[in-house]
């Protein structure tokens, strides 16, 4: 499907804007090639932060596992931030999960790991080569 842009869309982004402006937002990352699960990953990858997401936090609209992790949606972000309060009152978000002290990325569903692997190996696969 061709990706659309919402309405409310330039509304949540002036609000992002704004929660950037007054220093809420540790780190942010638009949501497009590979999806939220690929964004997700290069900020852990970035950071070296580990994390732990739930899958049915996210808004989905009824779609698919595959595809709300790896739809290329139009105007979607992840934004890291420390404090919660604050954030909320200036932005409509949906908490998805948190930042771990753990070093695994981890995503559930269901109550179900969909990926529970290293920072460090996930690290490891993106820089390194294939293992013949």
């Amino acid at each position: 499907n061709v990706p659309r842009v919402r309405a409310e869309a330039k509304k949540h982004m002036q609000q992002l804007q704004e929660a950037i402006r007054q220093g809420l937002v540790q780190a942010c990352h638009d949501v497009s090639e590979g999806g939220i699960m690929v964004a997700l990953a290069e900020m852990a990858l970035a950071s070296g932060k580990s994390m732990r997401i739930t899958a049915e936090k996210m808004p989905s609209e009824g779609c698919s596992l595959p595809q709300l992790l790896f739809s290329e949606s139009a105007s979607r972000f992840v934004v890291e931030v420390e404090n919660e309060k604050a954030f909320e009152d200036v932005v409509d978000a949906a908490k998805i999960g948190e930042v771990t002290g753990d070093g695994r990325f981890t995503v559930t569903h269901n109550s179900s790991n969909v990926v529970d692997e290293p920072v460090a190996d996930l690290e490891q696969a993106w820089k390194g080569t294939f293992a013949w």
